[in-house]
């Protein structure tokens, strides 16, 4: 986080840590708004990378799983960068097209990321640039969002996954039933976009965003939870995240084999239980019925609920969801309760994409 930004925020009252805001001050508060009112929240703890050059087409298609041909103008995706096991090591969300792209991740995993990424560059000629410092992003989210957003912007994306830029600033539409914003903008103007829109936007910490995440079954990958899913297990050929024509990338094999010659057994649901302490990611689920103490599945994300306990998406086995009782971390922890995604998880069939 650039100095700057981050004497701006405390100025906002915001508590920081070294990845990010972690509230306002009133965190209860700012929980309830999320379920009802609209919402600011700073994303700084989502890093932010550059990769640029005549190859960085070819050199992203080469790594992943989604199509960087198919980010024609004003249009992201998300798309997962897989080992050889077809295990996700990061998953992004990606803008860009020709010889320039950005991607978003967790803040926690960009060293690393970066770090495996550019041992694949060899002789490619592109550029893997650290932007977090340099662009400042946050959020907005609720039924005013697109109102707040109108006077500040000539126009706005009008479907999910699209976005516009103005003067410099990216504003993305990002899926879900609740009209969710990213913008990323220039440092200097960061300042003025985000006292233009607090005075009717509640400012919340990290965990409302992720609230939104939870509830869009958006998911998303963290340093504990590193080369434990696949992608199909995080619906992601469902979120547009997989292309099974684009050809070769680390881990297809794997994927593609998954997809189109065995019937998929894992799947990703939000979820609500009791809770004193929020599991951290990667956190088993474990069975008491038909597989009593086996672990069936495990947190993808979780963070309070403003209505009690604990929100959360969980990748788990199919008939486990509907056969067995699940508890959070052992036989004797907090049950917990499945909810539909907003979205259908048929699965794709060779000739349907």
């Amino acid at each position: 986080m650039h100095p700057s930004w981050h004497s701006f925020l405390n100025e906002q009252t915001a508590t920081l840590d070294e990845t990010g805001v972690i509230d306002f001050g009133d965190p209860s508060t700012e929980l309830a708004a999320c379920d009802n009112a609209t919402v600011l929240c700073d994303l700084s703890h989502r890093g932010l990378l550059r990769v640029s050059g005549e190859d960085a087409a070819e050199f992203l298609q080469g790594q992943l799983t989604n199509d960087v041909r198919q980010l024609e103008e004003e249009r992201s995706h998300l798309s997962a960068y897989c080992d050889h096991k077809g295990r996700i090591l990061a998953l992004f969300r990606l803008w860009g097209r020709d010889d320039v792209f950005h991607l978003t991740l967790p803040g926690e995993l960009l060293e690393e990321t970066v770090k495996r990424l550019s041992m694949f560059l060899l002789r490619s000629k592109a550029t893997i640039e650290d932007l977090s410092d340099e662009v400042v992003r946050f959020g907005l989210a609720g039924p005013d969002a697109q109102s707040l957003l109108k006077p500040l912007y000539p126009s706005l994306p009008a479907a999910e996954n699209r976005y516009v830029e103005h003067a410099g600033v990216r504003v993305t539409r990002l899926p879900g039933e609740v009209d969710r914003y990213e913008l990323h903008l220039p440092l200097k103007e960061a300042e003025a976009v985000w006292s233009a829109l607090s005075p009717n936007a509640q400012p919340v910490g990290r965990s409302g965003w992720r609230l939104f995440d939870i509830r869009s079954v958006s998911p998303d990958v963290f340093s504990t939870t590193r080369e434990l899913f696949t992608p199909q297990m995080l619906n992601l050929e469902v979120l547009d995240g997989v292309s099974f024509t684009k050809g070769c990338y680390t881990g297809q094999e794997v994927v593609a084999r998954t997809q189109f010659l065995g019937k998929i057994k894992r799947r990703t649901y939000a979820a609500r239980f009791p809770c004193d302490e929020v599991p951290v990611p990667g956190t088993e689920l474990v069975g008491t019925e038909a597989a009593a103490g086996q672990a069936l599945g495990r947190i993808v994300m979780a963070c309070p609920s403003p209505n009690g306990g604990c929100e959360a998406l969980a990748m788990t086995q199919i008939s486990a969801r509907i056969e067995d009782t699940l508890h959070v971390s052992s036989s004797e922890g907090p049950v917990m309760e499945f909810i539909d995604p907003p979205y259908s998880l048929e699965q794709i069939r060779p000739g349907s994409q």
